[in-house]
Formats: structure tokens, C-alpha cells, sequence
């Protein structure tokens, strides 16, 4: 696997206390406002040796799909996206994206949800259980605590990488 482009780690940011160790999980973005009529885009890097493509089968109809499927954007509010990707429950892995926009008033989530029990088509990454993820806005969430301070804010322009060492830490 390519060496990550983070420049800047966050440290963990989940444990196996937290419940990320108990599941098999999938790479994922959400993206999106609140209003629903600001834009978000990330463009998938790598190339990772095992994720190429956003996954079109695991994705909110309000996110829209392009560039051979290595573009997403916010089709309207928010909605989460699965990377292409069979699943972790063993090892290491990770992704990155590069935030394309993500200006005033819209967002973006990087992290990982449960492949199981998680809806990408229903649910929205870090405010639904299953789901872990660090917000453009610096904070992080579980789905179950709600989202709360963890590390500096992310913009455009910036690259973001995820990672999950599985025996439940990411």
C-alpha cells in the first residue's frame, strides 16, 4: 500500500471501547448542508491497491457519482457514500480523499461504517449508529455520543486520510 499523504495525524480517535473493533467495516464519506443548496465534493486519491472507486450500489441518492466513480458530491443535504471495498475485519487499512469544496455552510465526513448494519442509502455517517467519522468541522462522532470536539477543522484544498488498524482502532 502507498505511503498515506497525511501530514498532520490526528492520533486515534476510536478504540474498541468505542465498538469499532466489534464490526466489519467499509471506507465512507458524507457530504452535504443543512439547507441542501450548498455543494461538497471530495475526489478519492491513490491509487490504493484495493479501493479504486466510490460504490454507486452503497450510496445516497443525494450524493452524485462521476469521474469513473472517483468523484463525489452533495446532491442535496446530506447523504454517505460506501468506498468500493469489500470491508475490513482484520489488519490495517486505510483511504484518503481530497476535499474538491467544502466551502461556508456545507461539510464533509471521512471514516468508516458498518458494513452490516449500516444504510448508506438512509443513514448519514457519524450521526447514525454503526458509523464512525471525522468532521470537516474537527470533531468527531460515533453515531451515539454526538459530535464532539477531536482535532483542526479540515477545508478545501485539504487532504484527509482514515484509517483503521482492525482489533478496533481507527
Amino acid at each position: 500500500m502507498p505511503p498515506s499523504p497525511v501530514l498532520n495525524p490526528q492520533g486515534v480517535a476510536y478504540t474498541a471501547a468505542n465498538g469499532i473493533g466489534a464490526y466489519t467495516l467499509v471506507p465512507a464519506v458524507c457530504l452535504g448542508s443543512t439547507d441542501g443548496n450548498k455543494m461538497a465534493r471530495v475526489s478519492l486519491l491513490g491509487p490504493y491497491p484495493t479501493v479504486r472507486r466510490f460504490d454507486r450500489f452503497a450510496c445516497s441518492p443525494k450524493v452524485r457519482l462521476s469521474d469513473a466513480l472517483t468523484l463525489a458530491e452533495s446532491a442535496d443535504k446530506w447523504g454517505t457514500v460506501f468506498l468500493d471495498h469489500a470491508g475490513v475485519s482484520s489488519g490495517r487499512f486505510s483511504f484518503a480523499v481530497a476535499i474538491t469544496s467544502a466551502g461556508a455552510g456545507c461539510g464533509a465526513g471521512v471514516g468508516f461504517a458498518d458494513k452490516v448494519n449500516f444504510r448508506p442509502s438512509t443513514r448519514n455517517l457519524g450521526a447514525a449508529e454503526h458509523s464512525w467519522c471525522y468532521s470537516k468541522t474537527g470533531k468527531k462522532s460515533s453515531g451515539l455520543t454526538g459530535f464532539e470536539p477531536y482535532a483542526p477543522p479540515y477545508k478545501t484544498g485539504d487532504v484527509v486520510t482514515a484509517e483503521v488498524r482492525h482489533g478496533g482502532r481507527a
